[in-house]
């Protein structure tokens, strides 16, 4: 009675049920803090009152949780989650709650009524909350005590011993239990075994995750920067064939002049002595043709050769300076990027004729293989494969093959 005193004490009389971090007015009474808060909400200004004794505050209390209060609320709680299920000592003439059942006196037991049962028979314990899940036997009606392994059904005594699982592997709930508990354990270090090594697995992936970032990040940045260099070195190379261009055409261009010049001096006096001549050609008085000696109009050697512009070509650009040039600029440039990239050449490998299978023909040279209908060796090891493979003699970690 003491304890069911105790509950009454405890209860908030606006939700009806144990305190939760309850809150103590002015006029001393209890509240939940939320059910009381829910209540003023509901309340006009300047008129809070108390829900139980109806005494009015000018302004709404502020919220401040009693400690003690709530602590016995709770321990109150805790020590009777027990007895919130109904379950209570069968003897007991007050509500105490029950702490096991026993299957064969079908009885409910507090912990001093235990020892005393203990003392006297040995019956079949379990959980009072079992108790209610626990059916009878339908045929004897009869209270289970004993599990079936065979064909999973509980039974009572007089099934064990008349009915139809005489013969039948059959134990009593509580070592059925345990058996099963200990397959469950059994179970549960696989599956946390199996979980730390998923656990394992995803780390390493991860892991390998991160370095496959990386080692993209740093081969994106070393092509960038051989993008760079290679740029660099074109615009370099294009500078210096024009370069060397602009310069053959500097060193041609003299030349070529001095001759033009030349030959307008040629063509000028060519032109006068032409005109001379024609003149004379014209004249009637053969006197006059004969003494006219003011023009030299005997003809050189120089005058009567034509000239020669085959000459000019000598001062032609040097074609093929220019592509030298440009071939050794791209080869050197190629030729760094290859030391850049390390570039691996395809390994050379032989075939292990120890693990061959035996339907498998393996050329002379050992770098060629077939399939064959007939049997082509009858050696069997344990290092010789069965179905349609071969080894190398060697182990390769990364590179072309």
């Amino acid at each position: 009675m003491a304890s069911a005193d105790l509950r009454a004490e405890l209860l908030c009389s606006i939700c009806k049920e144990v305190y939760k971090d309850p809150m103590t007015l002015l006029c001393g009474h209890n509240f939940c803090a939320d059910c009381i808060s829910r209540t003023w909400d509901h309340q006009y200004e300047g008129e809070y009152f108390c829900p139980a004794c109806q005494v009015t505050f000018r302004r709404r209390p502020e919220s401040s949780v009693n400690t003690t209060l709530k602590n016995i609320a709770e321990l109150f709680q805790r020590s009777h989650e027990q007895e919130d299920t109904g379950i209570f000592c069968t003897f007991c003439d007050i509500p105490i709650s029950a702490v096991t059942f026993c299957l064969r006196c079908e009885t409910s037991l507090c912990g001093n009524h235990l020892r005393k049962h203990n003392k006297m028979v040995d019956h079949t314990l379990v959980c009072p909350e079992i108790s209610s899940k626990v059916k009878k036997c339908v045929i004897h009606k009869k209270m289970s005590e004993y599990y079936c392994a065979e064909e999973h059904s509980f039974l009572c005594s007089s099934c064990v011993y008349k009915g139809e699982h005489v013969g039948h592997k059959v134990e009593t709930i509580t070592e059925a239990s345990e058996k099963k508990k200990e397959k469950l354990r059994h179970l549960l270090e696989k599956l946390t075994s199996q979980k730390e090594e998923t656990k394992q697995t995803m780390v390493s992936l991860l892991e390998q995750v991160r370095r496959g970032q990386e080692k993209t990040a740093n081969l994106t940045e070393k092509a960038k920067a051989i993008f760079r260099d290679v740029r660099r070195r074109l615009e370099d190379l294009e500078n210096k064939v024009m370069s060397e261009i602009s310069k053959q055409s500097e060193q041609r261009s003299p030349s070529i002049s001095d001759l033009i010049r030349h030959l307008e001096i040629k063509k000028d006096d060519i032109c006068r002595k032409i005109t001379k001549i024609e003149e004379l050609c014209d004249m009637t008085n053969p006197m006059t043709v004969l003494q006219e000696d003011t023009v030299d109009l005997s003809l050189t050697e120089e005058d009567t050769k034509a000239e020669d512009g085959s000459g000019a070509l000598v001062g032609d650009p040097d074609e093929s300076l220019i592509i030298e040039t440009l071939h050794g600029g791209f080869s050197e440039i190629i030729k760094d990027t290859n030391i850049r990239f390390y570039l691996q050449e395809p390994t050379d490998i032989s075939l292990d004729l120890e693990t061959a299978a035996n339907n498998i023909d393996i050329s002379g040279d050992l770098k060629t293989v077939l399939w064959s209908h007939k049997r082509l060796r009858c050696l069997e090891t344990s290092e010789r494969f069965e179905y349609y493979q071969v080894l190398s003699t060697r182990s390769f970690s990364q590179g072309q093959h």
